[in-house]
């Protein structure tokens, strides 16, 4: 019965932890890449090794943050500026061009579906409601994706500081990566 219960209670802690798996990885990974950067930011600071770890995570945020929101930022206002003509049912979407027509594999079908859609917007969205709900989840889900890899780099950028803040750490990476490898 112990035996049992020992058996699943270090598979439960093998599950929880193996979510976070990934994101430790990732870490020990930027620590690594990071680590001459770091050394030479840190004896510039003086041996501040806290400081250059500060600077060096910090930096890297706003590297990733910073265009990310820009990019969120101006995807927002766009569908904001459309909504009012969705609201008020003022969409005129204008008649392809005759070049279209003319692209290889999806020239002849975008044409025709672009050509039925400036015609009869309405009927176009109602005649293809299911595929473009489709479509919409499909980028939805991939904006979901993009701001969850967004996170998981955050968090690790966070991890890899605390692991080059760590004295000794980057002795542990090394060994850690020689047995990954089987060096």
């Amino acid at each position: 019965m112990r035996l049992g219960l020992r058996v699943l209670m270090v598979m439960l802690c093998f599950d929880i932890v193996s979510t976070f798996s990934s994101i430790m990885l990732w870490g020990l990974i930027l620590a690594m890449a990071f680590a001459p950067l770091f050394n030479k930011l840190s004896k510039r600071l003086g041996d501040k090794p806290k400081a250059a770890v500060g600077i060096l995570v910090v930096g890297c945020l706003l590297l990733i943050i910073l265009p990310s929101l820009l990019i969120f930022n101006s995807l927002f206002e766009s569908i904001g500026e459309i909504r009012p003509y969705f609201e008020a049912e003022t969409i005129l979407l204008p008649p392809p061009s005759e070049q279209i027509a003319e692209w290889p594999l999806i020239g002849d079908q975008l044409y025709s579906a672009w050509a039925q859609a400036s015609g009869n917007l309405e009927g176009f969205v109602m005649g293809h409601q299911d595929e473009l709900i489709s479509a919409a989840k499909t980028i939805a889900s991939g904006i979901a994706g993009i701001g969850g890899a967004l996170l998981v780099l955050i968090v690790s950028l966070i991890v890899a500081g605390v692991i080059l803040a760590t004295p000794g750490s980057e002795n542990f990476g090394r060994l850690f990566f020689w047995w990954l490898v089987g060096a």
